[in-house]
């Protein structure tokens, strides 16, 4: 097995350990008790009483120590039981599963619409230098990267849904409701991924051996998209994965934004009302999303460019992933 891919496997236990030390650290750090935030939101204008709030903490074990219920949780998470949400009353697992699917259809949409789209308009572009071409994506790269997301869909919510009519936001059915919301997270994304590309080809186009297989008579397509392309798209890979692990976890405003019930308004909802294992829980399933998308990104790099395989081969076995 590759050296490096191994060496990230052995340090995703203590980055996850990591992860719940921070979240449960920060959970506890902030400012407000538990109990009474989300009692009071039950109640609704009415104060809870003091035997009220004494007994739910009782029930739930805020009273214990902090490293008690730390280690509790641990030993909760080790069996894979996640909690119970204090608003709901359901497993946060099962709460974390029936929003999941909205919000990963969001992320996996937009991100490889994005992908396809920002990856030959970049490679265009870089080939095309100072063209009209190349002004036109660099104009409309900059636009993805400076409009909010909020802004935006406000924007095209106006434009769209009440001026144009050809969608109703509030009405529509899936899959409808969901083109709006990925047109925009794709705008946003492809900008990125189009400068990066633009310039990850420029600088490949530069190099020696381009100039050597140019003057091997190789045809251009052929010098771009097999010999250019796979020494700039090593970067382009990174970024599409953080990317994609983000979305998967914040496409938060533009849930909120559509009024959609994913994974993002949700926990936004549970963070206001301090729905501790809700936060908990969430915030773990999505560090532990950020290592497989970063665990997978580094198995195409072996794949993709033999110079990472050849560094992260064991002297011992000189074995190839």
């Amino acid at each position: 097995m590759n050296y490096g891919i191994l060496t990230r496997l052995v340090f995703v236990f203590p980055t996850l350990i990591g992860v719940t030390l921070i979240t449960f650290g920060l959970v506890f750090l902030s400012p407000g008790d538990p109990a009474e935030i989300l009692l009071h939101e039950q109640y609704g204008s009415v104060d809870p009483s003091a035997e009220v709030v004494a007994e739910f903490k009782e029930s739930h074990g805020l009273n214990d120590p902090v490293l008690v219920q730390y280690y509790h949780w641990l030993c909760r998470i080790a069996t894979g039981d996640f909690g119970i949400s204090f608003r709901t009353g359901n497993p946060v697992f099962d709460e974390f599963s029936s929003r999941f699917s909205l919000t990963l259809q969001i992320a996996l949409f937009s991100e490889i619409l994005a992908f396809l789209i920002a990856l030959p308009l970049g490679i265009i572009s870089a080939c095309r230098q100072n063209s009209w071409i190349d002004h036109l994506t660099r104009a409309i790269a900059l636009c993805g990267i400076s409009i909010p997301g909020y802004w935006l869909g406000a924007v095209s919510i106006f434009v769209f849904a009440l001026c144009l009519r050809w969608v109703r936001v509030l009405e529509d059915s899936y899959p409808t409701m969901l083109i709006l919301p990925v047109l925009i997270l794709t705008f946003a994304q492809m900008s990125t991924l189009m400068r990066l590309t633009r310039a990850g080809m420029l600088e490949t186009l530069r190099q020696n051996y381009i100039r050597t297989a140019r003057s091997k008579g190789l045809s251009e397509r052929r010098i771009v998209w097999v010999h250019g392309l796979k020494n700039a798209i090593i970067p382009v890979i990174t970024i599409f994965c953080m990317q994609l692990g983000s979305l998967a976890a914040g496409t938060v405003i533009i849930e909120t934004v559509f009024t959609l019930n994913g994974v993002g308004s949700f926990l936004i909802e549970s963070i206001y009302s301090r729905d501790i294992p809700v936060i908990q829980g969430f915030f773990l399933i999505i560090a532990l999303m950020y290592i497989i998308v970063n665990l997978f990104a580094d198995i195409v790099y072996c794949i993709v460019d033999p110079r990472v395989r050849i560094r992260g081969m064991t002297p011992e076995s000189g074995d190839l992933l």
